[in-house]
């Protein structure tokens, strides 16, 4: 799918829902639970990670059944992928 039509479709879905989902608690209460606190911790660890690309902190986090993907850019040259 070419990137704009993929990026329309996206920003679309994104904004259907969150104009159809209720205020979570937390913002009715003045501020995260406990649990809700813990996780966005652990959120803002891992993607700190990522943004670090700090593989071993990531597998730390990460579930025994669960998978780490990484994608890196491919430099092109004359219509071809040069691999470094």
């Amino acid at each position: 799918m070419p990137r704009i039509p993929c990026l329309i479709v996206i920003m679309t879905l994104l904004s259907a829902c969150t104009v159809s989902s209720p205020r979570p608690p937390s913002t009715q209460a003045g501020g995260p639970s406990d649990e809700e606190a813990a996780v966005l911790a652990a959120m803002d660890r891992y993607l700190t990670a990522i943004s670090a690309q700090d593989i071993h902190t990531m597998a730390a986090m990460q579930t025994p059944e669960g998978m780490t993907y990484r994608a890196r850019a491919a430099e092109f040259v004359l219509g071809r992928s040069v691999q470094s």
